[in-house]
């Protein structure tokens, strides 16, 4: 994970446990704004909310509206469009299953 996810990784590793990771995870997902589509992503569970967050923090620079791009994977993810292990794609790709 840590491969795929430094920036989330690199939030969480001071974390002492699950619960301080969940708050700081709510606090970046404050952070970008991402309202009810980050409440949607804790809908699909711990691991694919941490994916989809890390997913997203690799790519922030690139992205318009962080919202509408969360949301965007988790439609594909919910109609099968895009598997969830797409999002392990390394860091350092440049390719946006979105």
């Amino acid at each position: 994970m840590e491969r795929a996810y430094p920036r989330l990784c690199a939030e969480l590793r001071l974390a002492r446990n699950h619960e301080e990771c969940h708050r700081i995870m709510a606090d970046l997902a404050q952070g970008l704004d991402l309202g009810k589509s980050w409440e949607k992503a804790l809908e699909t569970g711990p691991t694919l909310s941490f994916m989809l967050l890390g997913y997203l923090l690799q790519r922030v620079e690139g992205i318009r509206s962080y919202r509408a791009y969360l949301y965007s994977l988790l439609t594909k993810i919910e109609t099968g469009a895009l598997q969830w292990e797409k999002l392990l794609v390394s860091s350092n790709s440049t390719s946006r299953p979105v």
